[in-house]
């Protein structure tokens, strides 16, 4: 059985729109499924509307992240394959079965797919080393032409991965607070824990995001969205690259200003970053970033 869980907030149009688009591909396929819906308040009328006609069953929820919105959402759900749509993406046909098919062949615990906006594919995004781990730069050729690849890091707008595999890596970090940060400290999570992200460019995802909605500077210039990124740099890499995220997004962002400064002291003490980091070097396979860059480096790793 597999699970398909859409986190929204303020997005009702575009849910019923990725509802239904997944639907249009499930119901003629021969897997056993079930979707789940995590609304966000306010609650639309038209969420009540799915709801009532069963298209899908609704968690109504008090989530104030993504992430928080996609665990909730896992914590309900029964599938031994968990796949994340955000509520503004629509599938094409045969989507869900070549997502499955892809994982089995290649073995990855979590398989994304690129995500198509007017037209242009992006097949990845490069690990922002210099920048605050989440890179500016995207990727527009597949990098093994028609064949899955590995990847370090890359978008959650429509993805897979195994129960087991999101269990063991402990779910989503629950620390990080609001938008931005969460994809990155997953992939990097999984990955640390000895286990792989792989990309597949046989199929893909139409991702729609209005040009200044949610994905403005303001959002960069946020306190959870700073704190969440240098929470991921102090617990997976340390403190040199804590510094070197809180720079990037000072050059890239904030035309220079120092916003949120007293984070660079409080972040890397904080108990939650050091449990994180004791959980890594305690369980995982690889103890920092600086072991996986190596890794990448050897496996051919999109990175």
């Amino acid at each position: 059985m597999i699970s398909i869980i859409i986190p929204s907030r303020n997005e009702s149009s575009a849910l019923w729109a990725t509802i239904a688009s997944a639907r249009a591909d499930l119901e003629t396929s021969p897997l056993e499924w079930e979707i789940i819906a995590v609304v966000s308040q306010p609650f639309p009328p038209l969420v009540y509307h799915i709801a009532r006609e069963d298209m899908a069953t609704v968690v109504f929820a008090d989530a104030l992240s993504p992430q928080a919105a996609r665990h909730e959402g896992v914590a309900r759900s029964k599938g031994e394959t968990i796949f994340f749509l955000d509520a503004h993406v629509i599938v094409p046909d045969g989507f869900f079965c070549q997502m499955l098919g892809d994982m089995k062949r290649t073995g990855a615990a979590m398989m994304h797919s690129p995500h198509r906006f007017l037209g242009r594919t992006a097949y990845g995004f490069r690990v922002g080393w210099d920048e605050y781990l989440w890179s500016t730069e995207t990727i527009r050729e597949a990098p093994a032409g028609s064949n899955p690849y590995k990847v370090a890091i890359m978008g959650h707008g429509a993805c897979a991965i195994r129960r087991d595999a999101y269990l063991k890596a402990g779910g989503y970090w629950q620390e990080l607070k609001g938008f931005g940060g969460e994809e990155t400290q997953l992939n990097l999570k999984l990955w640390l824990m000895g286990m792989q992200c792989w990309a597949t460019p046989r199929t893909h995802h139409w991702h729609y995001l209005p040009q200044g909605e949610r994905h403005n500077e303001t959002l960069f210039r946020d306190r959870d969205f700073v704190r969440n990124y240098l929470m991921i740099a102090a617990a997976y890499a340390g403190e040199s690259q804590v510094r070197t995220s809180y720079e990037a997004m000072r050059r890239l962002h904030w035309a220079g200003e120092g916003l949120h400064s007293d984070l660079l002291e409080s972040v890397p003490e904080c108990t939650a970053v050091g449990k994180e980091r004791e959980f890594v070097q305690k369980y995982g396979a690889f103890i920092n970033t600086e072991q996986l860059r190596e890794m990448y480096k050897r496996e051919g790793v999109v990175n």
